[in-house]
């Protein structure tokens, strides 16, 4: 989801900076006898590092300017928001017995620095992830992976309670939007294609 190395480096920078000048405005000399307070500072500083991580980086500046992060801290564009598509389902009808029309569907992705979740509706199915990560395989091959429950809003009897897994490359268009297109499987023993594009 990001470089954690990277994204360690940084804070264990900004860690001994903010060390550092702690240690100028106390004027202290570094010698054994000043070892407590030099700690001090040290845990200090600590703090103060951890609680600009929690609190600015992750709850102010990446929720307000994510996309400063792309490419040099986090591989993947921004995939907060919403998303409108349909899927393609091998499901077949059993009165009909023909496989079921093409289903619209909207996804809405909450995208934190470290963790993202995937909710989809369609006409009848709300669906949560349960576990979601982003693989990179290489710089150009990045993808979205959920593992899912979805529970039917009615006729729970047909269409029953089902897990399942998709797999979404994310992609760009000619005008460079964020695409996501894939395929999903499910305990029910279906498969499917997914294609979204970003709305918002």
């Amino acid at each position: 989801m990001y470089n954690r190395n990277l994204y360690y480096k940084i804070w264990f920078i900004i860690g001994g900076a903010i060390s550092f000048i702690l240690v100028l405005l106390k004027g202290i000399s570094i010698n054994f006898k000043d070892l407590v307070p030099l700690l001090g500072i040290l845990f200090t500083a600590s703090g103060i590092t951890l609680v600009f991580e929690q609190l600015v980086f992750k709850r102010i500046l990446w929720i307000k300017k994510p996309h400063w992060f792309y490419s040099w801290l986090c591989p993947i564009p921004y995939l907060g928001g919403e998303w409108t598509g349909e899927l393609i389902s091998s499901y077949t009808n059993p009165e009909t017995e023909k496989e079921i029309a093409p289903i619209k569907a909207k996804l809405k992705i909450i995208h934190k620095f470290d963790c993202i979740e995937v909710r989809m509706d369609t006409e009848n199915i709300h669906s949560v992830s349960v576990v979601s990560d982003i693989l990179v395989v290489n710089d150009e091959t990045k993808y979205l992976y959920y593992t899912y429950r979805a529970e039917p809003d009615y006729d729970r009897g047909q269409n029953r309670i089902h897990e399942g897994t998709v797999k979404l490359r994310i992609e760009f268009d000619k005008n460079k939007k964020t695409i996501l297109n894939g395929t999903y499987f499910t305990n029910r023993e279906t498969i499917g294609k997914m294609r979204f594009q970003k709305t918002t």
